[in-house]
């Protein structure tokens, strides 16, 4: 059933091709027009809050991780005044 509520956005639609250091080198650069609206491609994406890049490796997700975590640490390191 068709319903015009549920058509996606073509705004915040991205595209991302995932693969192989190699046959992501050797891969054309993919171009997507939805309703006359270019796709943007991107090399990595954060979905339900996990950082996915197109390598399929955790490294992104790893640095976003470490990153909020010394924020942290730092804040809890500051004296506090009471």
């Amino acid at each position: 059933m068709y319903n015009k509520q549920n058509v996606h956005k073509p705004v915040k639609t991205k595209c991302m091709l995932k693969g192989s250091n190699h046959r992501l080198k050797h891969s054309p650069r993919l171009t997507l027009n939805v309703e006359k609206h270019l796709v943007e491609h991107v090399s990595s994406q954060i979905v339900m809050g996990i950082s996915i890049d197109n390598y399929l490796q955790w490294n992104s997700q790893i640095n976003n991780v470490c990153g909020k975590l010394n924020m942290k640490v730092n804040l809890l390191k500051r004296p506090s005044p009471f």
